[in-house]
């Protein structure tokens, strides 16, 4: 098992007098939640791509390009979020496979 931090964001249970920090129900919940998350993500990146394209188009609206080199940076902003999603997703999907066999 690796250690990351954000694995203290799912609350812990007692099972049985045994805590434990996953249930396989809380793994599935977290995969879904990030999943969405992700997909999120992935509609501002279009959005923000399309503005840019725009901008492009037409440079007398941002002359010195600094509304685009704020959105590119948003983009690579929010590609290392979903990368980190997908990361953690998979972790927990390769925990729900480990506490399904």
């Amino acid at each position: 098992m690796t250690s990351c931090t954000w694995k203290k964001s799912l609350p812990e249970r007692n099972n049985g007098g045994v805590q434990t920090l996953y249930s396989v129900d809380s793994h599935l919940k977290f995969i879904k939640d990030q999943e969405t998350k992700a997909t999120m993500l992935e509609e501002k990146i279009q959005r923000v791509d399309a503005r840019i394209i725009s901008y492009n188009r037409k440079p007398s609206r941002d002359r010195l390009g600094n509304k685009r080199k704020g959105w590119k940076r948003l983009i690579g902003e929010s590609q290392e979020e979903i990368h980190q999603l997908k990361d953690q997703n998979s972790w927990h999907r390769n925990e729900v496979k480990y506490y399904n066999h």
